[in-house]
């Protein structure tokens, strides 16, 4: 009897060995633990998503502030050089006003010993006119500059000769005019700037003097024609 017991006993251990070796055990162990390990991998990749997409992100915004700053940057490159052109021309004129300490006169002979320029300006009656006629306002001068004004009410003309002065920066227009061109009076190039072909202001030099003739100094479009320029120019001397 006791022997059958013994038995018994190794036996219903055998059978429980037998029922921890079953393979559905070790599958479940195998699930768990690839289960724990899905849920490690899917945290990792989690966090990498968060950091890219903020990488991402900086990196958008930064993009869309240098295109804001570059479509802004032509803005202030036209701004700047509009300022420029206005400081040039302000440089300019306050240049010729410091060099040129000007005396006015109504005589002829004082403006030439003043500018020490021998100077023979036209008579008012040959300088055109479609109204009433030219009269002379007077002459002005300073040194190695002297120039002749004249009106008739509309146009105001100043014709300007000097031995030092470029052509540049004798005359004083510094205004803006849509047209340059050149024109020929028997062989003499005269530079002029306007609108439809009507001169503003002229420049040109015989021998070692430049001379300048200014109509109506910033009309654009409102100057001589070619012929009446042409009949100043051929009287000035």
């Amino acid at each position: 009897m006791k022997l059958k017991k013994v038995i018994n006993i190794f036996a219903v251990l055998g059978i429980c060995c037998a029922l921890c070796a079953l393979p559905g055990c070790e599958k479940e162990e195998s699930s768990s633990s690839g289960s724990k390990v899905t849920s490690s991998t899917s945290s990792e990749t989690g966090g990498t998503s968060s950091e890219d997409t903020s990488e991402s992100s900086s990196e958008d915004t930064s993009e869309t502030s240098e295109e804001a700053e570059a479509s802004e940057a032509p803005t202030s490159e036209e701004n700047s050089e509009s300022n420029g052109d206005v400081e040039e021309t302000t440089e300019k004129v306050k240049k010729q006003d410091a060099v040129n300490e000007w005396t006015d006169t109504d005589s002829l002979d004082v403006a030439i010993d003043t500018s020490g320029v021998y100077f023979t300006p036209p008579e008012a009656e040959y300088i055109p006119s479609e109204d009433a006629s030219y009269e002379l306002k007077g002459y002005r001068a300073a040194d190695h500059i002297i120039e002749a004004n004249y009106s008739d009410g509309k146009k105001d003309v100043c014709i300007r000769k000097s031995d030092k002065y470029s052509e540049e920066d004798l005359h004083g227009d510094y205004n803006k005019y849509s047209d340059s061109w050149d024109e020929n009076f028997k062989g003499l190039i005269v530079h002029c700037k306007g609108a439809n072909k009507k001169v503003n202001l002229a420049t040109f030099s015989v021998d070692n003097y430049t001379f300048s003739v200014n109509i109506n100094p910033g009309a654009d479009g409102e100057g001589f024609s070619a012929d009446d320029l042409k009949s100043v120019v051929m009287s000035t001397q």
